[in-house]
């Protein structure tokens, strides 16, 4: 692709083997520096707003995103679910909370806590 997945940026990341990574309004987008791959679907569902990209200590990529929580291994994004009472978790409404990432020059927020 010639661009990101969409003009809007929302969050942006470099991950421990040098991709940008970009969330956007319309998914998420990949660049190694000279091409763009662009992800808008997980398992044919649209991702949506991207409101946050982190990485772990284990180097797995996380996404918050009006659709989820994924995660990002074997070249595939993989969804966590999670349901309160009221049925769909909205992670969206979670606050940031600022997690070191792989290395103490990036820290950045994240829509969970999950990645300690």
């Amino acid at each position: 692709a010639n661009g990101p997945a969409s003009s809007e940026i929302m969050s942006l990341y470099q991950d421990k083997k040098d991709f940008i990574w970009i969330g956007t309004r319309g998914g998420i987008s990949r660049y190694n520096g000279y091409r763009f791959e662009n992800f808008e679907y997980i398992n044919n569902n649209r991702i949506g707003t991207v409101y946050g990209i982190a990485e772990d200590k284990n180097d797995r990529l996380w996404i918050s995103t009006e659709t989820g929580l994924y995660y990002y291994e074997g070249n595939n994004f993989i969804p966590l679910r999670f349901q309160n009472e009221a049925g769909f978790f909205p992670f969206y409404t979670i606050l940031l909370k600022f997690v070191p990432s792989h290395s103490q020059k990036h820290p950045l927020p994240i829509n969970a806590s999950l990645l300690k």
